[in-house]
Parts: structure tokens; sequence; C-alpha cells
């Protein structure tokens, strides 16, 4: 079994094959904390006119989208839409905490 850091992952850019373009570089994971596997690779969203807009939304790329781990690219096959990525990707419900670490909506 070959093993790779996270941050062995983060500097690779991440290419779509279905539609041949560069999507960003790796900037997080989501694990599922039960089972201790990664469910998907976070790609921040591209630059709104130059940065001065801010980003466009986080990709979620679902583990099982990824084809090929390589050298310095990871390959992919994401599903078409973003809502589908997120499913695929078992995100977690999004929840925050007050400062006394108690989660509120």
């Amino acid at each position: 079994m070959k093993e790779e850091r996270l941050s062995q992952l983060a500097a690779r850019d991440v290419i779509d094959l279905s539609r041949g373009m560069r999507l960003g570089c790796v900037r997080d994971a989501v694990i599922d904390v039960t089972s201790g596997r990664v469910t998907a690779l976070v790609v921040p969203g591209r630059l709104k006119s130059l940065g001065l807009l801010g980003r466009e939304e986080e990709l979620f790329i679902p583990w099982e989208a990824i084809q090929q781990v390589g050298e310095d690219l990871i390959f992919v096959r994401p599903p078409a839409n973003r809502e589908e990525m997120e499913e695929k990707a078992k995100l977690p419900e999004k929840k925050s905490c007050n400062p006394a670490g108690d989660v509120i909506r």
C-alpha cells in the first residue's frame, strides 16, 4: 500500500480529465472520522475578476472520482454538477460552535 501525506497532495495540481482543465491545487481533505478514510479532496474556487471579487465556492472532489495520483498531478473525473459532487463527497452538515464549545446552527 502506497501512503501519501496531505501536505504532499497539497502541492499537486488537480486536473479534470472530462473537461481537460486544471481545477487548482488540493487545499484540504474531508475525513470520515468513523472509518478514518478520506472521502474527498478540497480545491479552492477560482478567483473572480483577478481576485478583486473573491473566489467561487470550494470544490469537493469525491475520493471515488480520483483516477490517478502522479508525482506532480492528480487526475480526476468528478461528477458533472456541484450538488452530485458534494453528495458523493459525503460532506458533513455544517455546524458552528460558540466560544464555550456548544454546537449552534
